[in-house]
């Protein structure tokens, strides 16, 4: 089971992903804009537009080292937003299969950044 940190500038989008994700075992929490959980994290699933974003991806990867990082956005290409070193970058609006397959790391109709 991984640990996955979730969030969405829309609160309600965040709440999906973590219930949807939390179905499929993973241990999942909605980043409250502040502090990051002391358990390691595995994955964050951050919508890259967000205020915050940059600095919640470089606090985790101090933390806990080799994170993986999936990006969702509404542009057409990963480029248009801050950089983050996403491992994957999902284009809005997405399936939610299509994000566990991301945060699994077995996605090949994901877009890698």
């Amino acid at each position: 089971m991984s640990f996955v940190l979730v969030t969405d500038a829309d609160p309600h989008l965040a709440e999906l992903y973590r219930v949807w994700l939390g179905r499929d075992g993973h241990d999942v929490r909605v980043w409250d804009g502040e502090s990051v959980p002391d358990p390691g994290v595995s994955t964050v699933v951050v919508e890259a537009s967000q205020p915050g974003a940059a600095e919640l991806v470089r606090s985790v990867r101090s933390r806990f080292g080799a994170v993986r990082v999936v990006a969702t956005g509404i542009y057409p290409h990963p480029r248009r937003t801050p950089p983050l070193g996403a491992d994957t970058y999902l284009l809005k609006p997405f399936p939610l299969s299509t994000l566990t397959a991301a945060v699994t790391g077995s996605s090949p109709a994901a877009a890698a950044s």
